[in-house]
C-alpha cells in the first residue's frame, strides 16, 4: 500500500500549507518505533503554524467574499485580516518555497480547483488547525504517520478522508463540515477526536475502524449520519451528541464503552444488527429518542443497555428472543451460526450489576408494553424476574425460583399442565397401592378393589372446586387415616395453585385480557 503513496513534500498543496517549514524535529522512518511516534505526536511549533496558516488562508481567502471571510474568522477564532490577500513579500516566500522544493515553473494551485492530497504519505505530524478549505478537499488513501490535526478547520466543500490511515492521534475537534464528509474505510490507529465538530451535510463513516478511543462528545450531525459496519475497538464517546436527522449504526461493532448519554436523536435511529461486545457497556442515560428507533437483531453480548432517565419513543424495537441463527459464508458455502442477542445471566454476578440489569429489563419491558406487544413484553419480564431471583437472601429468592420452575414466570402452559397431571397421577397410584394392601378400612372393602376409585379420589382432590368430594366421597375423608387427609388437602391446595399458573400461561400465550 505505502509503495504506491507519494511523499508529502512533492505535493503542491502540502508545500503551500508548509511554506515556512514542516512541523517536525526530524524525519521519521517508514516503520517508526513507538517512542519515535510519541515524540512526533508531541512536537508542535505554534509560531510556525501561525505563519503557515496565514499563507494558506490568505491564498484561499482571496477568492471569498468579505462576508464569508468574516464568518470564517469568527468560526476559527482567527483574526479577520488573516484571510486578506497575500502581500508581495508573502507571495515571494510562496514562490521561493515552490521553486526550492518542487522545482522551477511549478504552478501554485489554483484556489478555485479541488484540493487534492490523495495517495500521499505524511511522514511528520501535520497541523491544519484553523485552516479553511473552501473547495472540495481530498485526503483519500492517505497515511498520516504522525499526528493529523484539523482542529477548528472549516471544510466548505466536500471533504473526503476515505481509506485514509491515521497512525497517531487524529483531531477534528470543533471542525466544521459544510458539505458532505466521507470517512469510509478510514483507519484510526490511536485516539481520535471529533469533539464539538459540526457536520452540516450527510456524513459517512461506513466501515471505518477506530482502534483507539473515539470521542464525538458534543458533536452535531445536522444531516444523515451513517456508521454502518463501523468498528469501535476502544471506547466510543457520543455524549450529548445531536443527531438532527436519521442516523445508522447498523452492523457497527462496539468492543468497549459505548456512551450515548444525554444524546438527542431528533429523527429515526437505526441500531439494527449492531454488536456490543462482551466487554462493552452501552449507555443511553438521559438520551432523548424523539422518533422511532430500532434495536432489531442487535447483540448485547456482555451487558444490558442502560436507559435510565432516557426518553424512549412510542415505537421502539428490540429482539425479544435470546438466540438467533445467522447465515454466514465460508469456502465451503453457506453455514449457520447461533448467536446470542442478550447477555448470559450467569456471567452477571456483581449485585450492583444485577440490579442495573433488572432495571434495564424493566425499562425495555415498559416501553414494549406501551406498544401492545405482549410477547415481547413478557420476554423482558422473564429476564427481569430472573434477576430478581438472584438478589437478596435465599428466602427472598425462593418465590422467584419457584415461579420460574413451575410456570417460567407465567409464560409456560406445558409446565403447570404437566405438574397438574403428576399431581393427579402420583397420589392416585399411592391410593391404589394402599387400597390393595388393605391399608384403608372403615367399610371401603368394595370401594378399594375398584380400579377407577383411587383415580377418582385423586381427581376430586386435585380439582376440589368442582365439588366431587361431596357427591362421591361423602363421609370417606372424615374417617380416613390422617396421612390420606393430609395428602388430599395438599393436593387440593396445589391443584388451585397449578390451575392458576395454567390459566396465567394461557392468558399470556393467547393474549387474553
Amino acid at each position: 500500500m505505502e509503495k504506491e503513496l507519494k511523499p508529502a513534500e512533492k505535493n503542491p498543496w502540502y508545500v503551500l500549507a508548509t511554506v515556512y517549514g514542516e512541523q517536525t524535529s526530524s524525519l521519521v522512518p517508514v516503520d517508526p518505533e513507538p517512542d519515535e511516534l510519541d515524540e512526533l505526536a508531541r512536537y508542535f511549533d505554534p509560531n510556525l503554524h501561525k505563519k503557515n496558516r496565514r499563507i494558506w488562508n490568505g491564498w484561499y481567502g482571496n477568492c471569498l467574499t468579505i462576508e464569508v471571510r468574516a464568518e470564517l474568522a469568527k468560526r476559527s477564532g482567527c483574526a479577520p485580516d488573516e484571510f486578506s490577500q497575500l502581500t508581495d513579500d508573502e507571495l515571494q516566500d510562496v514562490r521561493a518555497a515552490f521553486d526550492e522544493r518542487l522545482g522551477q515553473n511549478v504552478e501554485i494551485p489554483d484556489p478555485a480547483l479541488p484540493i487534492d492530497f490523495s495517495n500521499t504519505r505524511f511522514p511528520h505530524s501535520v497541523h491544519f488547525n484553523e485552516f479553511v478549505f473552501p473547495v472540495e478537499t481530498r485526503f483519500k488513501h492517505v497515511v498520516f504517520v504522525g499526528s493529523g490535526s484539523f482542529h477548528s478547520s472549516t471544510f466548505k466543500g466536500i471533504a473526503s478522508f476515505s481509506e485514509a490511515s491515521f497512525i497517531c492521534d487524529a483531531c477534528f475537534s470543533s471542525a466544521a463540515f459544510d458539505r458532505e464528509a466521507f470517512f469510509r474505510e478510514t483507519s484510526f490507529h490511536d485516539k481520535c477526536l471529533f469533539q464539538s465538530a459540526v457536520f452540516s451535510a450527510r456524513t459517512w463513516f461506513d466501515s471505518a475502524k477506530f482502534k483507539g478511543p473515539a470521542d464525538f462528545m458534543y458533536a452535531r450531525f445536522e444531516d444523515r449520519a451513517l456508521f454502518r459496519g463501523t468498528a469501535f475497538l476502544d471506547s466510543a464517546a457520543f455524549f450529548q451528541v445531536s443527531f438532527d436527522a436519521k442516523v445508522w449504526f447498523g452492523g457497527a461493532e462496539f468492543e468497549s464503552v459505548a456512551n450515548f448519554d444525554a444524546s438527542d436523536f431528533s429523527e429515526r435511529a437505526y441500531f439494527s444488527k449492531t454488536r456490543f461486545g462482551p466487554s462493552c457497556r452501552a449507555s443511553f442515560r438521559d438520551a432523548s429518542f424523539q422518533r422511532p428507533v430500532s434495536f432489531s437483531e442487535t447483540q448485547f453480548i456482555g451487558w444490558y443497555p442502560e436507559f435510565s432517565g432516557a426518553v424512549l419513543p412510542d415505537e421502539i424495537e428490540f429482539s425479544a428472543t435470546d438466540k438467533a441463527v445467522r447465515e454466514t459464508k465460508d469456502s465451503g458455502g453457506k453455514r449457520y451460526k447461533t448467536d446470542h442477542f442478550w447477555p448470559d445471566h450467569k456471567n452477571i454476578e456483581n449485585p450492583a450489576d444485577i440490579q442495573r440489569s433488572r432495571r434495564a429489563c424493566a425499562i425495555i419491558r415498559h416501553a414494549l408494553g406501551r406498544q401492545g406487544l405482549p410477547e415481547d413484553e413478557h420476554f423482558f419480564f422473564r429476564q427481569e424476574m430472573d434477576f430478581a431471583g438472584r438478589s437478596g437472601s435465599w428466602l427472598e429468592r425462593l418465590p422467584y425460583r419457584l415461579f420460574a420452575a413451575i410456570s417460567m414466570y407465567g409464560y409456560s402452559i406445558a409446565r403447570p399442565a404437566v405438574a397438574l397431571f403428576l399431581l393427579f397421577l402420583l397420589p392416585a397410584l399411592v391410593f391404589k397401592a394402599a387400597f390393595e394392601l388393605d391399608c384403608i378400612s372403615n367399610g371401603l372393602t368394595h370401594f378399594c378393589v375398584t380400579f377407577g376409585q383411587p383415580f377418582g379420589l385423586s381427581f376430586a382432590n386435585t380439582f376440589g372446586f368442582l365439588g366431587f368430594h361431596r357427591l362421591y366421597f361423602g363421609g370417606f375423608l372424615g374417617s380416613a387415616p390422617g396421612w390420606v387427609q393430609v395428602l388430599s388437602g395438599v393436593q387440593t391446595v396445589l391443584g388451585v395453585i397449578l390451575l392458576f399458573f395454567l390459566g396465567l400461561g394461557l392468558r399470556t400465550r393467547f393474549r387474553l385480557r
